[in-house]
């Protein structure tokens, strides 16, 4: 059985002077077997939101992955949280069968609950 997984992260890997440990992550996990990522939420954390989006779509598609979806976080409004809308499509489609790999703020996930 496939692992359906879901990102959320605040990734600068890359970034002058951040941590690098979510593009890690990302790596990793890609190289699991059996796991399916449906898509890389962002976050702020590391860095800025505004800086850790691009630079996730980016590092995605330098890593040859460009086909994963990414979605923006926010800081402030579950309304405008595209990734929380993501984690409620997800976690109603796989009904308990959904694993979330959470390495930034914790923010999109109580956007979610909202």
């Amino acid at each position: 059985m496939t692992k359906k997984i879901i990102i959320d992260c605040d990734n600068t890997f890359s970034i002058d002077n951040c941590d690098i440990d979510d593009g890690l992550a990302i790596i990793y996990t890609l190289a699991q077997d059996n796991t399916e990522i449906l898509g890389i939420n962002t976050t702020f954390g590391n860095n800025k939101l505004e800086i850790i989006y691009p630079n996730t779509i980016s590092f995605m598609k330098n890593i040859g992955y460009s086909h994963i979806p990414i979605y923006k976080g926010a800081v402030d409004s579950y309304e405008d949280n595209e990734a929380a809308k993501f984690l409620v499509e997800m976690a109603d489609k796989y009904n308990g069968k959904l694993s979330i790999l959470a390495t930034g703020s914790l923010t999109n996930l109580y956007h979610a609950w909202q």
